[in-house]
């Protein structure tokens, strides 16, 4: 099974980074990623992610409905980020994720923990983040652009079981990433190096950069490009649009 991490939600301003989500002057946004890449992978998804400011705290919330052609999920996800100086921040949070894997009849769910720091160094930012993610389906920074390990468990067991209808097998995935944001013009760079620990198969090591291109009143165009090594070699390409309003 390959494993993507994905690059289009570099987007997702509140949640990634929270001097990114401060460039929209918003607290709100939607936005939309497309992505395609090796041996036919696509993926489509939709979300709306939310930032206030409470003080020395920052929380934030997002929700995002995703599909691609092995998998159809849902994601809420919510945390905080917490000031420890003006330029050093922490962040905190949890999610839930609902949805199924094609080819069984059964619904499943699973839950994300994360947590990071980040830090200003001039006009360039740059951060670390944990992300862990257990049960029967990926959260919002998960995508399994193959999951044929997942299908042949789940159809395994509905044929030694005699039954139609089987819940997934349960994962764990752990996430260690790097990131950093450097303004360009009046455009902004990220590059976000991560490496994955999947119980279901070989580690993932994973580059992505992002160009994030604003467009007059609130909008966001960011192209992005993601490469992972692993089992196997393989490039994915992202669009993403979000509007802060």
């Amino acid at each position: 099974m390959r494993v993507v991490l994905a690059g289009a939600c570099a987007v997702v301003l509140a949640v990634a980074s929270l001097a990114a989500a401060k460039e929209a002057a918003s607290p709100y946004g939607v936005g939309t990623t497309l992505t395609a890449g090796t041996g036919g992978y696509r993926r489509a998804a939709l979300y709306g992610d939310a930032l206030w400011r409470v003080r020395d705290f920052s929380p934030y919330a997002l929700a995002e409905f995703s599909a691609d052609s092995d998998v159809r999920q849902f994601s809420l996800l919510g945390g905080t980020w917490k000031d420890l100086g003006r330029a050093f921040r922490v962040k905190g949070g949890a999610g839930l994720n609902f949805g199924k894997v094609l080819d069984t009849d059964d619904a499943t769910t699973s839950f994300t923990l994360e947590t990071g720091a980040e830090g200003d160094i001039g006009d360039a930012v740059a951060g670390a983040e944990y992300r862990f993610t257990s049960g029967g389906i990926g959260g919002s920074r998960v995508i399994r652009s193959d999951s044929d390990v997942l299908r042949i468990r789940a159809r395994g067991k509905a044929s030694s079981a005699g039954v139609a209808s089987v819940e997934p097998e349960s994962f764990t995935y752990h996430e260690l990433a790097g990131y950093g944001s450097l303004p360009l013009g009046g455009t902004s760079v990220s590059l976000k190096l991560a490496l994955g620990i999947p119980s279901y198969s070989d580690n993932v090591v994973s580059e992505t950069l992002t160009w994030k291109i604003p467009i007059p009143e609130h909008l966001w165009v960011a192209p992005s490009l993601s490469l992972e090594q692993g089992r196997g070699s393989n490039a994915y390409g992202s669009l993403g649009l979000y509007w802060a309003f």
